[in-house]
């Protein structure tokens, strides 16, 4: 659901040359863009994230107990990671990926231990945020899909923090993009409801409707704090030269872990479906596999046009809504939904357009 991109001109691929005395031999890696396995790959990553949501959207009236279980599936998730990418290490001859706990002496890093424990922390606040973000959905009759849009708005509060704190320029496409993702949030705040009664029934029970601005609020705070949260594992992921795949997978791990205590307790004292488990644990499996799909999309190819396949999960997500949980959006949402879709392309693959352009009118 929410992965780190980087500039497109940093994971740009050069193509290996390689010459012998019987003559040259251009040898195209697999890593470069050329290879199209990228853009399959983003697109598996906009399915697993759609699926994930659709499955955390329907268990999200438990609330707590929806989080709780979501992350174990993501402990599952990560272990599987861990375990592919340690047998991929040992085929490629590369060194441990936790290597980075220990200093050139041999010594545990103390800063690394505190900057893990707080990531945890922070992971844990954060997926309850985005559990109730749905769960409120319900309760305002909100498409659960629409309501994605407003995790894209993690790009404009990056543009923000580049042009006030890195002095970084803003082209015309990020304005365009950031116009029309506060569209987005606007039409889907002013839409109506589906139905004329003040009434929505979630867990069986009827009660009273509420506004569609807490989702929405939730969503966008959502997409602050993991864009802050990027952001300071940015710094620490160069200062130690650890892979940021590597350190999350590490931290939604043990975040996993301790929430399997209070799931126990709450499987032995109220006892939950075998529904409940298997869609939060597919769900939070899911979640974690889009985001390892997500990072090899944006570093084994062109970041922009990567991150903009996998916002292919909005209309994904919103048909699933429609056709299995009859969440059927109002005009003002669909309009709002294709604002934050459109909005979120522009700013992906603005410059992408624009070299395309510039070297069109150089030639």
């Amino acid at each position: 659901m929410y992965q780190e991109t980087k500039s497109e001109s940093e994971y740009k691929k050069i193509d290996i040359e390689e010459t012998k005395e019987a003559g040259q031999k251009k040898i195209v890696s697999h890593n470069s863009p050329e290879s199209n396995l990228w853009i399959y790959i983003a697109l598996l990553a906009s399915i697993f994230f759609a699926v994930s949501s659709f499955f955390i959207g329907d268990i999200s009236s438990s609330g707590v107990r929806a989080r709780v279980f979501l992350g174990i599936g993501n402990a599952i998730g990560s272990i599987i990671y861990f375990i592919v990418d340690r047998k991929t290490n040992e085929a490629d001859g590369q060194g441990d990926s936790f290597g980075y706990f220990y200093d050139e002496n041999g010594k545990l890093r103390r800063s690394v231990v505190l900057i893990v424990i707080t990531d945890v922390i922070l992971l844990i606040l954060g997926g309850f945020a985005i559990v109730f973000a749905f769960e409120y959905c319900l309760y305002a009759d909100l498409n659960q899909g629409i309501l994605t849009t407003m995790f894209s708005f993690g790009s404009v509060f990056t543009l923000i923090l580049a042009y006030f704190i890195f002095n970084e320029k803003t082209k015309v496409y990020h304005l365009i993009g950031v116009a029309l993702l506060i569209a987005c949030a606007a039409l889907i705040s002013l839409s109506g409801q589906r139905t004329k009664d003040n009434f929505v029934i979630v867990e069986g029970e009827l009660v009273e409707k509420s506004s569609k601005i807490v989702p929405i609020s939730i969503g966008i705070l959502c997409s602050a704090y993991f864009t802050l949260r990027t952001l300071y594992l940015k710094q620490y992921n160069k200062k130690y030269n650890v892979r940021p795949v590597d350190f999350i997978s590490l931290t939604t791990c043990i975040a996993g872990v301790i929430l399997l205590v209070p799931a126990i307790l709450i499987i032995l004292l109220e006892g939950v479906s075998l529904k409940f488990c298997l869609y939060s644990v597919i769900g939070g499996v899911l979640q974690i596999f889009g985001g390892f799909c997500a990072y090899y999309a944006t570093t084994h190819g062109l970041a922009g046009p990567a991150a903009a396949i996998t916002i292919i999960q909005v209309p994904i997500q919103t048909l699933l809504d429609v056709f299995l949980l009859n969440q059927i959006p109002v005009a003002l949402e669909v309009g709002g939904g294709l604002c934050g879709v459109i909005g979120a392309l522009t700013i992906a693959l603005g410059q992408s357009i624009y070299n395309v352009l510039k070297n069109d009118k150089d030639q």
